[in-house]
């Protein structure tokens, strides 16, 4: 075991410094579709509407995928214990924190992506953010 305690380089250094290392992000595989999501710009808020038409028409998208398109939105990390599932996939009705995703576009590019989900029409009702368990 000459390895246990000796110096060894590091093959993969060079290229990692000089930036020609290739990455996982770095890959793009053909005829994939970009996803974009619409967030929530309120840590709390009812959502009053939303509206995905304009962005439905838009060239370029194949989905906008909202709380009504995902049979199963409510889930939980300790389902398996017997805990019930209290977080939604997509906001349904209300935003309940900062960035909680409220819908989803597939498009065929990353700025037809961000334009769809620019041309959602969304309006909120802005609530006082809970801060106490109580």
């Amino acid at each position: 075991m000459k390895a246990v305690g000796a110096r060894l380089p590091r093959y993969d250094g060079v290229g990692h410094v000089t930036g020609r290392t290739q990455y996982v992000d770095d890959v793009r595989v053909g005829r994939t579709l970009w996803v974009k999501a619409l967030r929530s710009p309120h840590h709390h808020a009812a959502i009053t509407k939303l509206d995905t038409a304009k962005a439905e028409a838009m060239e370029g998208v194949y989905a906008v995928i909202t709380h009504k398109d995902v049979s199963r939105n409510v889930y939980g990390h300790l389902e398996g214990l017997g805990v019930p599932g209290d977080e939604p996939l997509l906001a349904d009705g209300e935003a309940r924190y900062k960035g909680q995703p409220i819908a989803a576009i597939a498009a065929e590019s990353e700025e037809a992506a961000q334009a769809a989900v620019e041309a959602i029409e969304i309006a909120y009702d802005e609530r006082p953010a809970p801060f106490d368990i109580r």
